[in-house]
C-alpha cells in the first residue's frame, strides 16, 4: 500500500506540473522611434531659402527654429533686427509675440483646471461676475445709431473661451463687431453685446483676454507672475515677459508696416512693455518659444518636469468645436490684417487652430497639427505626426501679408521634405 500510495502521489505531482501554466513571456518595452532630424543638405537648403527671402526684400528680417521632442534641429537668423541702428538679427532677438501669447495663457488655464480650480464647462461668470447676464446683438440700425439686443440663451463657459466660441469677436476681423463700435462709440468688450450666442459660431476674439483675468482671479497672482513662476521658469524661457528690461532693449526687433507697397520701419520705443493681457503682449525669442512647444510635443513634460497631463495636452490639440468650422475671418482693416486663417484649417482645440488636411501639399504639416500666430507675422506650428515643431518670427504688418505667408509656407515645406529618422 505504501508503494501504491507513493506511486499515486508521483502521478498527481507529474499531472499538476504538466497542467501548470507556461511562464508568461517577458516582453521588452517598445523602443521609441528615433526623433526626426534634418539632413545636412536640408539644413543648407532651408538656410539658403531664408537668406534669399530676406535679401530679396520679401521680408525685412526673420528668425527661425525647428525642434523635435529632444532638441533643436535647425536655427537661423536673417536680415537686420533694427535697420536704423544697423543691428543684425540673432537668435537672441526679442520679438513682439502678440497673439502667440494666447496659447501660453491657454496652457495656464489648463494647469489650473487640472488642479481643480474650476471645470472647463463652468460659466466664467462664477469667477468673473462682470461677465454675467450677457446681451446678444439682434439688429443694428447704423443710420439711427441704435442697437437692439436680446438676452443670451446661456452663459459663456471657460471651454467656449478657450475654443473661441464665446460669442465675442475682434473688430478688425468681424464686421458686426466693427459696426457695433462705430454705432456705440464703445470699444471695451465688457460693455458691448456679444455678436453671437455662446457656443454657436467660431469667431476669432479677445476670449483669451478674459481667460487671463480668470487665471489672475482664481490663482491670486497676476497673470504675468503666474506665467513667470509656473511656466517660464520651469521651461527655461529666460527672455519671455511683458516688460523688456532696459538692458535688453538693444535686442528688441523693430516692426515694419506696408504702406503703398513699401515696407517702412518703425523705430523701437525707448521703453518696451505691454499691458498684461491674456490675449497678447508677450515679448520673447524663438529659442524660448520652441521650449514651450517641445513641452507640448512631449505631452506636457519638459526636461523631467511635468507641467500638464497627457490628457490635457490631447484635449488642447483635438477638435473642441464639434460641427462648427473655423471659417475665414474677413478683415475690416487691411492695413492691420488680411483675411485669415489658411483654408487647410477648419477646426479649433483649446487655444490652437487645427489642420484638417494637407492633401493638396503633403510637404505641409500633417492633419492634427496645431498652430497660432501673432499679428506682426510671428508664426509657429506643432506636428504630432512628425513629432516636430517650428517657429518663424517676422515683424511686419499686415498680418497674413502675402509675401510673409509665402515665406512661412516655403520654410515649412523645406523642413518637412528634408526630415529623416
Amino acid at each position: 500500500m505504501k508503494r501504491h500510495g507513493l506511486f499515486l502521489v508521483l502521478i498527481l505531482f507529474i499531472g499538476l506540473v504538466g497542467c501548470a501554466p507556461e511562464p508568461a513571456a517577458v516582453t521588452a518595452p517598445p523602443v521609441p522611434a528615433a526623433p526626426a532630424v534634418l539632413s545636412d543638405a536640408g539644413v543648407s537648403e532651408i538656410d539658403a531659402y531664408l537668406e534669399s527671402a530676406v535679401a530679396s526684400g520679401r521680408v525685412p528680417k526673420a528668425v527661425a527654429i525647428v525642434a523635435n521632442r529632444e532638441g533643436v534641429i535647425f536655427e537661423g537668423a536673417y536680415g537686420k533686427q533694427n535697420f536704423g541702428d544697423d543691428i543684425d538679427a540673432s537668435m537672441g532677438s526679442l520679438f513682439n509675440l502678440a497673439s502667440m501669447t494666447k496659447p501660453v495663457t491657454s496652457v495656464a488655464v489648463m494647469m489650473l483646471a487640472e488642479e481643480g480650480a474650476f471645470e472647463l464647462d463652468d460659466p466664467v461668470e462664477v469667477y468673473l461676475p462682470q461677465w454675467a447676464d450677457r446681451q446678444v446683438v439682434a439688429s443694428i440700425d447704423e443710420a439711427a445709431g441704435t442697437v437692439e439686443t436680446i438676452p443670451a440663451e446661456g452663459p459663456i463657459t471657460i471651454r467656449q473661451l478657450l475654443s473661441h466660441t464665446s460669442g465675442l469677436a475682434y473688430n478688425f476681423s468681424n464686421q458686426t463687431a466693427q459696426t457695433l463700435i462705430d454705432v456705440t462709440g464703445e470699444n471695451n468688450p465688457i460693455d458691448l453685446p456679444l455678436v453671437a450666442e455662446p457656443g454657436t459660431v467660431w469667431y476669432y476674439s479677445g476670449s483669451t483676454a478674459v481667460l487671463g483675468d480668470l487665471v489672475a482671479a482664481v490663482s491670486g497672482m497676476g497673470l504675468d507672475e503666474f506665467m513667470e513662476t509656473r511656466l517660464f521658469e520651469p521651461l527655461g524661457m529666460v527672455d519671455t515677459a511683458y516688460v523688456v528690461p532696459a538692458e535688453k532693449r538693444s535686442r528688441v526687433v523693430s516692426t515694419h508696416s506696408l504702406v503703398n507697397g513699401q515696407l517702412n520701419e518703425n523705430p523701437v520705443p525707448d521703453t518696451v512693455q505691454s499691458a498684461v493681457r491674456g490675449d497678447g503682449g508677450l515679448y520673447g525669442t524663438a529659442p524660448d518659444y520652441i521650449r514651450f512647444l517641445q513641452m507640448l510635443l512631449n505631452k506636457g513634460e519638459f526636461d523631467g518636469q511635468r507641467l500638464l497631463s497627457e490628457q490635457s495636452v490631447d484635449a488642447m490639440i483635438s477638435n473642441q468645436i464639434g460641427g462648427l468650422v473655423a471659417e475665414t475671418q474677413v478683415s475690416t482693416n487691411p492695413a492691420l490684417s488680411l483675411d485669415f486663417p489658411a483654408p487647410r484649417s477648419g477646426k479649433f482645440g483649446l487655444g490652437f487652430l487645427l489642420t484638417v488636411s494637407n492633401d493638396d501639399n503633403p510637404d505641409l504639416r500633417a492633419p492634427g497639427s496645431y498652430t497660432w500666430a501673432g499679428i506682426f507675422n510671428t508664426h509657429f506650428w506643432g506636428d504630432p505626426d512628425r513629432e516636430i515643431a517650428g517657429v518663424l518670427l517676422m515683424q511686419q504688418l499686415p498680418f497674413y501679408d502675402t509675401e510673409a505667408m509665402a515665406v512661412y509656407q516655403g520654410f515649412e515645406e523645406r523642413v518637412n521634405r528634408n526630415l529623416e529618422r
